[in-house]
């Protein structure tokens, strides 16, 4: 049994219909990894961040109040008003916990929790709450 050979409009036909798929993966392609690498950034990964070097090394230490106000910065995104909220600040290891817990105790849900490395000020968890 032989093979049929396409004759030459039937390739061309193909070979146009391969590079139009092409022209619409690529730019497709390109954006899924440019969402990839936004996502990433705003979880916190650090995968994408250039190693400090030793000098930088010596200077980043993350204290209590700057975990703070990092937690803040995120969660005034998404919560808007913190002023209902109450800030519990405690030791993990390696990072600073910070959770937003309700200053009038009668309410029900909560706010959202934090883990922040104390190394570089990363926010290595997050946790939103209602």
């Amino acid at each position: 049994m032989r093979k049929q050979v396409p004759d030459k409009e039937s390739l061309a036909k193909m070979l146009s219909l391969h590079f139009l798929h092409h022209r619409k993966l690529l730019p497709m392609l390109c954006r899924l990894s440019l969402m990839a690498v936004l996502v990433l950034g705003m979880c916190g990964c650090n995968h994408l961040r250039a190693a400090p070097t030793s000098q930088e090394e010596e200077n980043m230490s993350i204290d209590e109040e700057r975990a703070i106000e990092i937690a803040k910065m995120d969660a005034a995104n998404v919560y808007r008003d913190l002023s209902v909220y109450d800030v519990v600040v405690s030791e993990g290891e390696g990072v600073w916990i910070v959770r937003f817990v309700f200053s009038d105790k009668d309410m029900v849900g909560g706010g959202p929790e934090y883990e922040i490395s104390m190394e570089d000020g990363a926010i290595v968890k997050k946790i939103y709450s209602q």
